[in-house]
């Protein structure tokens, strides 16, 4: 580094850089050290204060003793002062919170402000270039203090009377010095440094229009939307879901969305609302809601704009308690394979922790007692079979209840009672939500829940995929992975981390990893059965055929997922068919209006299935491109679309033919097909082309006993049996659970929006294959009176929850009788031929 002639003031120009290093380590080590209590940083705060305090201290007494006529303290040293006194202020906005935590951005130009400082003493030695890149920074760095500045400006009044509180109030005023140094810096330099400093100052301020033009644009689009949403009869969706397929899916846009509950407003001085959500302070923000106003949209349809585009609904799931101060522990993974089955059970055993430390500087209002919630995603096709919860030391298993005994009883107990229940909930979209409560800091608790998942079997291998979750903080948990396999032997193609165990299992240990998976070489299916209640249930492979069809009429489900080649290539090759755009216009297309069709739904993000609107189902196919994004069925209650669907759907009795030419389903496609309210056709846009011309689909079928498991290309069967010989019922209960649940869903079906009313009608089914499903909920509650109270009883003659070491059925009462029958007689012969020996 190049040295400065600063004269007498060299040695106090170097401990600057010694006090500058030490003030900004200290100043790091909360964020070093998240968990560290708040007396600590205040005393953190108070160190960097004092080296600020001292450093000024002593830039006042060498000049003191500098012979008159004294020298000024050089600009370098003021300039180190300053910096100090900046760390201090930041130092000190962590205790007494004026600012909420910085974006990464504003974080890096802040930052750039104070090397721009840093660097001015050296500015002789910089080349050409680099001064120009100097002042360019120095132009930007221009605007930001001012900018600072403008925000503290109210509380600087405020400051002038309280400086006299150790001058702690003095810290306002760092924006003032701040603008002082840039001052000082323009003024010493040359006429030709404005043009560089101009056009720097121009590129935030250019920025902040961009920013502006969007926020205006997007307040309007709003509009535009809601009210073109209101014109709209049978065919409206709710507003929500309109705005998330119209609205700009860009970063910034969704950043504008969320601005008015994550972005910190003049005079807010909080930096975490009462959801435990943490606000930021953004600048862009901030100055957008100066000048046009607050977006004018609830907290509500915001988040439910981010649940459909980013499947963020974990965190908008009901909860009637805080669980911001949750973590997850621990998690055991215990996995048994089925290869010979192609399926295999999963629990995860969990432990959660209440950490009062964690963010405790942030969260202060928060309860000790918390409640967990757990989103588990699921591999296409899984179900839950078992839930249960500890309490009080002992591992107390679920019951299996209608959907709306399980919400009244969860209700009642944590909302009003305050004791310990634990509580899954079917979703779609492969996904469960458990609730556990209460947790708090005494102890951890622990639940443990199961899941029946068919294999995939693609690429010639048997895949197994893991089941992740979202929910309390699980970065730094501990996990333990145990994987085993039934039937034949052979070594699967595990992650790094496994390794094999004396008892031929494979296991793993070491952080939580949440997605993974490992694959299995194919096994003939098992002829093997499970018999309960007279049925026996088996596996075989699933066969596809040709089936004859007579389409007339394609509906191109138009999206921003379509190119415009596939879009005209599909048109070309099947000109003799009639083409409309599956919309709420249900337009006609021709060779006149194609390209102006095509480019108005290219704004539409996602698909919503106007099925209502088709007059010819039995002649007509749909066709659709989608991506990942998009609402479920469940988010389109409530409106004018969910009245005319539903009727559409109990008035039609034959599937809607649903093709799709992408890799990804749409979330409602894949409910609609999990329903079996459409027969789903996945395939390229070649053979869709080639088949329609045909005039023949090829796929699987399913009817009453036979259930198609399109991941596993497997048919569950179930056969009426009176087979009582023991040996044969060796085959996992587990196909008796899928065949159940998959046979629900097909109940379900038509019904879905009305669900509720068919609890009862379905309950029994579930409840003999113990599965979690659209009309049933498990639920595990303190004692044996809770379940008298909420009218929860006992589950009788039913395959109950699963477990790793369950393989077989449960033996029914004829068959118990049939054991004890054997029993006596081998007893009799032991009895009988004691008797002979002795009296021989």
């Amino acid at each position: 580094m190049p040295k400065l002639n600063l004269g007498s003031y060299q040695n106090t120009y170097t401990s600057g850089w010694l006090f500058l290093c030490l003030s900004f380590l200290l100043y790091m080590a909360p964020a070093i050290l998240p968990n560290m209590a708040d007396d600590a940083v205040f005393i953190v705060f108070v160190l960097n204060f004092l080296l600020s305090f001292v450093y000024w201290l002593s830039l006042l007494l060498k000049k003191r003793q500098q012979e008159k006529p004294r020298p000024s303290i050089p600009f370098a040293c003021w300039v180190h002062f300053v910096l100090l006194f900046t760390i201090s202020a930041f130092s000190l906005n962590r205790s007494i919170q004026v600012f909420a935590p910085f974006p990464t951005w504003l974080n890096i130009y802040t930052f750039l402000g104070a090397a721009t400082f840093i660097v001015f003493p050296y500015y002789e030695f910089l080349s050409k270039k680099l001064k120009s890149l100097f002042w360019v920074l120095a132009g930007s760095e221009l605007v930001l203090s001012f900018y600072f500045f403008i925000y503290l400006m109210p509380l600087m009044p405020l400051s002038v009377l309280g400086f006299w509180l150790f001058g702690l109030s003095l810290h306002t005023f760092v924006p003032v010095l701040w603008l002082l140094l840039f001052t000082i810096l323009f003024s010493k330099q040359e006429a030709g440094i404005w043009k560089p400093v101009v056009f720097g100052a121009a590129i935030p301020l250019l920025i902040l229009g961009v920013y502006l033009y969007k926020w205006s644009s997007i307040q309007h689009k709003i509009k535009s939307i809601d009210a073109e949403a209101h014109v709209r009869s049978t065919t409206e969706i709710p507003l929500p879901i309109a705005l998330a397929q119209y609205l700009p899916s860009d970063r910034l846009s969704e950043e504008i969305l969320l601005s008015p509950y994550y972005s910190q407003r003049f005079f807010d001085s909080w930096g975490v609302d009462f959801n435990g959500d943490k606000k930021y302070h953004n600048p862009l923000a901030l100055i957008g809601n100066v000048f046009f106003g607050e977006v004018n949209m609830d907290r509500d349809v915001v988040e439910s704009i981010l649940n459909i585009r980013k499947d963020q609904r974990h965190k908008t799931e009901e909860r009637l308690w805080s669980g911001v101060s949750l973590q997850t522990e621990a998690v055991s993974s215990r996995i048994q394979v089925f290869p010979a089955m192609r399926l295999a059970y999963h629990e995860k055993t969990i432990t959660i922790r209440n950490n009062k430390e964690k963010d405790n500087r942030d969260v202060w209002f928060v309860r000790s007692t918390q409640q967990a919630l757990y989103t588990f995603h699921l591999p296409e096709g899984s179900i839950v079979t078992s839930l249960s919860l500890w309490i009080n030391g002992k591992e107390q298993f679920s019951r299996l209840t209608t959907r709306k005994k399980a919400d009244s009883a969860f209700h009642e107990i944590v909302g009003v009672e305050q004791r310990d229940p634990a509580m899954v909930h079917w979703k779609e979209g492969n996904q469960v939500v458990v609730s556990v409560f209460p947790c708090t800091i005494e102890e951890n608790r622990v639940f443990k829940i199961g899941f029946t998942t068919p294999l995939k079997y693609a690429d010639k291998k048997l895949w197994v995929e893991n089941v992740w979750f979202e929910g309390p903080d699980a970065r730094h948990a501990q996990e333990v992975c145990e994987i085993l396999l039934d039937g034949k032997s052979q070594v699967p193609t595990l992650p790094s981390g496994f390794s094999a165990t004396a008892d031929g299992a494979w296991e793993r240990k070491g952080d939580y990893e949440p997605y993974w998976k490992f694959s299995l070489e194919p096994e003939a299916l098992s002829h093997e059965r499970f018999v309960f209640h007279k049925k026996a249930y088996s596996v075989s492979e699933a066969y596809a055929q040709e089936h004859p069809v007579s389409i007339k009429n394609v509906y191109v489900d138009l999206n921003a997922n379509w190119s415009k080649t596939e879009f005209d290539d599909l048109r070309r090759s099947l000109k003799d068919f009639t083409f409309y755009v599956l919309s709420p216009k249900l337009e006609k297309i021709s060779d006149a209006n194609a390209d102006g069709l095509f480019e108005a739904y290219q704004e539409r993000l996602f698909p919503i299935p106007y099925f209502q609107l088709i007059k010819d189902v039995s002649h007509s196919v749909v066709v659709t491109k989608a991506g990942h994004r998009g609402p479920i069925l469940d988010e389109l209650k409530g409106s004018a679309f969910e009245e005319g669907f539903a009727k559409f759907l109990l008035e039609n009795k034959a599937p809607i033919m649903l093709v799709n030419i992408g890799e990804e389903l749409a979330p409602v496609y894949k409910s609609l097909a999990e329903l079996r309210v459409i027969k789903y056709l996945p395939m390229d846009a070649a053979t869709f082309k080639n088949s329609l011309l045909k005039q023949s689909f090829v796929y699987a079928q399913e009817d009453a006993n036979h259930i198609l498991l399109p991941e596993s290309n497997l048919y569950l069967t179930k056969t009426d049996t009176t087979d009582l010989i023991i040996s044969h019922q060796i085959a996992p209960d587990h196909l008796m659970r899928l065949f159940a649940y998959n046979n629900i869903m097909r109940q379900v079906g038509t019904h879905f929006f009305s669900r509720a009313q068919y609890e009862n009608e379905l309950f029994r089914e579930a409840e003999e294959a113990y599965v979690l499903s659209p009309v049933t909920s498990l639920i595990v509650l303190e004692s044996e009176e809770d379940y008298t109270r909420m009218g929860i009883n006992k589950n009788k003659d039913t395959l109950g929850n699963a477990s790793i070491l369950d393989g077989g059925s449960v033996p029914e009462p004829h068959e118990w009788a049939l054991i004890a029958m054997v029993l006596v007689m081998l007893v009799w012969l032991k009895i009988k031929d004691r008797k002979i020996k002795l009296n021989a």
